[in-house]
Formats: structure tokens, C-alpha cells, sequence
């Protein structure tokens, strides 16, 4: 198999190179600078069965039709024109061991307000069939930072946080705090590609989609931001993505965040259109209660269309919108020592411009859901269930963990068990599991890791074979360096000082 890295130039990699060496000087002997950061290492065990394609020629298929049925009942799909007809059974069971490796490291020169930081993962070692295992190093983040007061400048591999979600780019922005009460911020560079650290013309998108962009994205917005009393605050974003050849639009959006708080009521509005498409793409109010003797009520109203990009052939078949009303109450006592939360919701779907003569496609859905916990020290039970009610398909959900404090270490187990009905198709499936986990901290070095059985059983599926999944995960974890604001009181602290505070 094809080995990659993913440390593709682009207009982030001198900054890039320079949190590196920002890192590099941090290793220095100055007490101004410093390294502060952690190593680790994960190895997972899944069991996984996937599907075998049978074919027959379509002439010793008997009946009409796309879908036929053998002697033995199996159930085949003919399409017309094809020379066969074709259906799926269970394959074997596989075991797959992913591994990856994470360093983070935060770092600062002895320069007022310079710093870097950088997150690489590895997958040295893992099996060939887990996804993305070919990448055997990805660069995650890596940016150099000044921070001089009223502004805050940063380059790299980057990403921007807003009311219109979580973007990564190569390249830089530009932070200006006006005043205490404003700031603004612009941001730009090569696009990528949500999830993946990948530009939109990477391999990863190529792998999986024939129809993948066949140029780079670049990505520019802006987000201007006011405080108000009580910590209330307004934030109104814009963000626009073509292609670097600039043929092609991928994305033009805008967002308003309003967040008040009272003395009786929290109220947050967020409001998101595409520019684009010219739609409204989600549209949400939420209203909570001050906590009075432990409870606090919640509601909220909103309208969710699902947003893809321009450039993936999803957005012409997007699913369709939404809306929904929604309410919680919630509960804990003083010490937080015990409480619980019910929520409720309730959808009704936009019209999904199928004609159907039986006028019998519904257009609503609802769910249910309890959470309680209790933790009498040094135990902690947390108990919850849901039930997702659709049309022609449910999913119900139950789980139950129980935990056991002992200082440094942390046991555990939990249970789980879920019932689903699919779209459309007879039967159901049933998951039933359980497993153990556990935690060891011990400064440097921390220790985690689970390990369970998941029973697959289905009912009225003859062509569905029950099986037993084993899932194991262990990781270990290394931190070293101090933290800058540490390093900093420690100058300031006299010898005694010193000496009490090891």
C-alpha cells in the first residue's frame, strides 16, 4: 500500500516553520521561555463483518421486475439492462488494529507575546484496513502567534471559530481589540477540507469521491463582535470559499449570534443564511431559567436546513429542513452530588416533493430522552435513555456506567443496550454490551483503556446472522514542560516559596 505524508507547502508553511522554530528557541535556557506539551499513543482493537456481492446471470433469475426471489427466499436485485442480478450477504469477521500518535506542543520565546504551537499525528504501525492508515504522518495544527495587546496576529495551519462552525486553512488572521467592550477579526488562506486537515483537492477527497474538486479552495471571512453588560454580546461573521483559480464559488455565508443574559432569563438567537443559494439555513432562539432550588427549564424553537458545500454533488440532494420545538428540565443538588435532565423534542420535516398516490408519507418525528447520575463519593453512576421516533424507522438506547475513584486511580463499567427498525425493511436489529475501563494518572504519565463485547442480534432478517463484536483500546500518555504562567511566579517567588510549592 501507498505510504503518504501530509505536509503539503501552501500559504501557511512559513508560519508553519516558524511556530517550529519558536518551539526550537523555547528549548533554550532562558526562564522567559519554555515548552510545555504531551506524547500519546493509541491502540485500538475492532472486530468488523462486512457485506460479500453474489451475482447470477439474469436469465436464471425467474420473475420480472427489479427485485426477484430466489427458491430460497434470498431476495436479488435486477437492473434492467444488466446482464445479472445481484445481492449482498454477511462476510467474515475481520479484526482491525488501528494506532496513531499524537504530539502537542505549545511553546514561547523569549519575545513579549510569541508562541507556537504545533499538533502532528502519526499512524505508524496501524493495519492497512483501517481509513487514512496510508497517511502515516498529518500535520493537525501548526501556527506562530504574536499577541501585543490590542492585536493578536497568527500564520499557519490554522482554523476559526464562529457562529458558522469550526474551519481549518492554511494561512493567517488578524485579531483587533478596539476597545474592551469590541473586537474584530479577519481570517484567509487555503481552504481544507472539513474533518480531514486535507485541502479540498487532497487524496483523501479524491479516494472518495470521483466528482472531488480538482482545485484548491481559498477561504476569507470576518467576524466583528461586541460585549455588552452582564456578559451579553452580539457577533455577526461572514465567510466566503472559491476556487484558487476563482471559477468556481464554493461557499458564501453569514451568521448573527446574540447572547443576553437577564436577571431572569438567558436568551440566545443565532441566525445563518447562505448567501449562495439564498436560504435560510438555520434559525434558532433559546431560552433557559435561573437555577431556583436546583431546577433550571430550557426551550427552544428552530429551523435547520442541512448545509453542504457547493462543490460536493450532496447539496442538490441535501436532505430537507426542519423544524423543531424543544424542551429540557434539569436538576442537581448543592454539593452536585446526585441530579437528572428529561428532554423532549418535536420535528415536523418541509415537504420532500415525492409523489405518492397513498398520500401516506409522514412528515414528523419526536424523541425522548432521561439522564440521571449519582455520585456518592467515591462512586459515580450515570444511568440514561432515549427513544428517536421517525417515519417507518425508531431507535431506542439505553445505557448504564458505573465508577469507582481510588486517587490516581479511576475503574469502571458500563452497559449498553439499543433496538433499531430500520427504513422500510423488516425486522430489527438488537445490540447488547458491555464492557470494563480504566484510568491510571501518575504525573508524567498516564495510562488508559477499555475493553467490552457487543452482542449483534437480529430478528426477522434470515439473511442477517447473529455474531459477538470485541472492541480493547489502550493508550499511554507522556506531558512534560510547565506551564507559562508557572514559569513566570516562579521568578517572582522567593527561595522559601521555592521549596513549599515542590
Amino acid at each position: 500500500m501507498e505510504r503518504r505524508s501530509h505536509f503539503r507547502p501552501g500559504p501557511g508553511a512559513f508560519a508553519t516553520a516558524t511556530a517550529l522554530a519558536v518551539l526550537a528557541l523555547s528549548a533554550g535556557s532562558s526562564e522567559a521561555a519554555g515548552v510545555r506539551g504531551d506524547f500519546r499513543t493509541n491502540v485500538a482493537l475492532v472486530e468488523t463483518r462486512g457485506f460479500e456481492r453474489h451475482t447470477l446471470p439474469i436469465e436464471q433469475v425467474p420473475g420480472e421486475g427489479v427485485y426477484r426471489q430466489l427458491e430460497d427466499g434470498t431476495v436479488v436485485t435486477c437492473i434492467p439492462g444488466s446482464d445479472v442480478c445481484y445481492w449482498y450477504t454477511q462476510g467474515d469477521v475481520e479484526s482491525s488494529m488501528p494506532v496513531s500518535q499524537d504530539l502537542r506542543l505549545n511553546g514561547w520565546a523569549n519575545v513579549q507575546g510569541l508562541s507556537g504551537k504545533l499538533h502532528v499525528r502519526g499512524r505508524f504501525g496501524s493495519d492497512e484496513f483501517w481509513p487514512r492508515t496510508e497517511e502515516e504522518i498529518e500535520l493537525v495544527t501548526g501556527y506562530a502567534e504574536l499577541d501585543r495587546g490590542r492585536l493578536r496576529i497568527r500564520g499557519g495551519r490554522t482554523s476559526s471559530h464562529n457562529g458558522l462552525g469550526f474551519y481549518e486553512f492554511d494561512g493567517g488572521s488578524a485579531l483587533l481589540r478596539t476597545s474592551g467592550m469590541t473586537t474584530i477579526e479577519f481570517y484567509g488562506g487555503r481552504s481544507l477540507a472539513r474533518g480531514t486537515s486535507q485541502p479540498l483537492d487532497g487524496f483523501l477527497l479524491e479516494d472518495a469521491d470521483i466528482l472531488a474538486p480538482n482545485d484548491p479552495g481559498w477561504i476569507v471571512g470576518g467576524q466583528a463582535q461586541l460585549i455588552l453588560p452582564r456578559r451579553s454580546r452580539v457577533a455577526v461573521a461572514y465567510q466566503r470559499e472559491i476556487r484558487q483559480d476563482r471559477a468556481a464559488l464554493y461557499e458564501e455565508r453569514g451568521a448573527l449570534d446574540v447572547h443576553m443574559i437577564t436577571t431572569q432569563v438567558t436568551i440566545d438567537t443565532q441566525i445563518d443564511y447562505d448567501f449562495a443559494t439564498e436560504r435560510l439555513q438555520d434559525a434558532r432562539v433559546r431560552v433557559d431559567s435561573p437555577r431556583m432550588n436546583g431546577y433550571r427549564a430550557s426551550g427552544a424553537l428552530r429551523y435547520r436546513r442541512p448545509y453542504f458545500s457547493l462543490w460536493t454533488i450532496w447539496e442538490a440532494f441535501a436532505p430537507v429542513g426542519y423544524r423543531e420545538a424543544w424542551s429540557s428540565l434539569s436538576w442537581s443538588d448543592s454539593r452536585g452530588r446526585a441530579g437528572f435532565q428529561a428532554t423532549a423534542s418535536y420535528r415536523i420535516y418541509d415537504d420532500t416533493n415525492v409523489i405518492d398516490p397513498t398520500d401516506s408519507v409522514e412528515n414528523d418525528g419526536w424523541q425522548v430522552a432521561a439522564l440521571a447520575n449519582w455520585n456518592p463519593n467515591p462512586w459515580r453512576i450515570d444511568g440514561g435513555y432515549k427513544i428517536d421516533w421517525g417515519f417507518a424507522a425508531a431507535e431506542s438506547q439505553f445505557d448504564l456506567g458505573i465508577t469507582r475513584d481510588f486517587g490516581s486511580l479511576e475503574l469502571g463499567a458500563q452497559g449498553f443496550a439499543s433496538e433499531q427498525v430500520r427504513e422500510f425493511r423488516n425486522g430489527e436489529d438488537w445490540i447488547l454490551g458491555g464492557g470494563v475501563r480504566g484510568r491510571f494518572d501518575s504525573a508524567p504519565w498516564s495510562v488508559e483503556g477499555s475493553a467490552g463485547v457487543y452482542r449483534l442480534s437480529y430478528e426477522n432478517r434470515a439473511d442477517y446472522a447473529d455474531w459477538s463484536q470485541k472492541r480493547a483500546y489502550l493508550a499511554l500518555g507522556y506531558s512534560f514542560g510547565s506551564d507559562p504562567g508557572m514559569v513566570h511566579r516562579s521568578q517572582s517567588m522567593s527561595g522559601t516559596e521555592k521549596e513549599v510549592s515542590r
